[in-house]
């Protein structure tokens, strides 16, 4: 698509831009027509006169003289009561901790069952929402500790309200050297605005600014991971459910698609 649209430009005289949302998949087979399209669509990148990727990354590395505007991602915001969290000292049945999203290699779901097994917080449970290659290893840990529970793929609408009810919301997404530097995962924005903690570990592509909005994982470690998990849901101060909040109202009004597109 992007070679008829620079062509345009040069034949009408308009400047042409290009909002890069991702970039050719590493690691799959594919065709010589394939392999020679994604070598266009990375060579192009550098020929548009302004860029909008979803990280800084891909304009320092493909078009480093090319201006440019990172709008890593947004939300639809739609005014709604919150559940809030009851505070933390006060005796709860359970301790909820949720995982929603693809169960493959780079998910990290291997290192967030691993740690889980850790952790020995009465009343903690692990919620596995999503599909993936990844399903028979996520059953293998149900069958062995009854506090993990794997649900399967379920609606959006579902998911949403999961969210809103747990206690700890998890991205234990591995960092690699090329999808984790030039894709934001926007389930972590997803992720904020219910409110609730997120722990996630640092990749390199989602901003510095998400540093007050994240609990960010120093390592992939699983028992760092199993440390943190403890440290959440076991805080009787409510920072990290208060931290939450904040986080939400500032996604609400910097991070919305309204506010994106005036940026």
């Amino acid at each position: 698509v992007a070679l008829p649209v620079i062509i345009a430009g040069k034949i009408f005289k308009c400047k042409t831009f290009c909002v890069v949302a991702d970039l050719p998949i590493k690691g799959i087979k594919k065709s010589i027509v394939q392999r020679i399209e994604d070598r266009m669509e990375i060579g192009l990148i550098n020929k548009f006169n302004g860029l909008i990727p979803v990280t800084k990354h891909i304009q320092a590395d493909f078009a480093p003289n090319t201006p440019f505007i990172v709008v890593e991602a947004g939300f639809e915001d739609v005014e709604e009561e919150v559940a809030m969290q009851q505070s933390t000292n006060q005796l709860r049945r359970n301790k909820n901790v949720v995982y929603t999203g693809t169960l493959n290699s780079l998910s990290g779901i291997e290192l967030l069952l691993e740690a889980f097994s850790k952790i020995r917080v009465e009343n903690a449970q692990l919620h596995i929402y999503g599909s993936g290659d990844k399903e028979e290893i996520v059953n293998s840990y149900v069958a062995n500790d009854e506090r993990i529970f794997f649900h399967g793929k379920i609606s959006n609408e579902k998911i949403v309200e999961i969210q809103k009810n747990a206690d700890l919301l998890v991205s234990p997404r591995l960092i690699d050297d090329f999808t984790t530097k030039y894709t934001f995962p926007s389930k972590v924005l997803e992720y904020i605005t219910s409110g609730k903690p997120v722990l996630s570990n640092k990749l390199p592509g989602i901003p510095n600014e998400y540093d007050n909005l994240i609990n960010f994982a120093r390592t992939s470690d699983t028992d760092e991971w199993a440390k943190m998990i403890e440290n959440i849901i076991c805080d009787e101060t409510d920072f990290y459910i208060l931290k939450a909040r904040k986080a939400r109202m500032s996604v609400k009004k910097n991070k919305t698609w309204e506010f994106q597109s005036e940026r």
